[in-house]
């Protein structure tokens, strides 16, 4: 089955440069990861950058995916009120895609039993 045309996508700012993530995956499964920007690593042919994310999770609606989210963030102490949750689900598929193969996302965790959209 194909995902919508504006498949619900969205994003936070939590803590520069966290960022937290939560999109529709299938027609009652939603997907929830956190980006908490790059490492720097250190070696003889030069410093290389590591992107690091939690484990992304799958959850069964859209806020129980924004609950799970924050609650994985929720010992950072942003010096800043964090953004609230922008809708993203205009944005094509491509470019949110494009943003995560950049930053090397591990992909969309297993639901055993959930339908998927293809390419979850």
């Amino acid at each position: 089955m194909k995902a919508p045309a504006n498949r619900p996508k969205f994003l936070r700012h939590y803590a520069s440069p966290v960022e937290l993530r939560v999109e529709q995956i299938g027609p009652n499964l939603w997907c929830c990861s956190v980006y908490r920007g790059t490492l720097a690593i250190e070696s003889p042919a030069g410093t290389t950058r590591s992107h690091l994310w939690d484990a992304p999770v799958t959850t069964l609606t859209e806020e129980s995916a924004k609950q799970t989210v924050m609650a994985a963030v929720q010992d950072l102490r942003p010096s800043e009120p964090p953004e609230k949750w922008r809708d993203l689900s205009d944005v094509p598929e491509e470019s949110w895609q494009s943003v995560l193969a950049e930053r090397k996302f591990s992909g969309y965790p297993p639901r055993e039993g959930m339908e998927r959209w293809t390419g979850f």
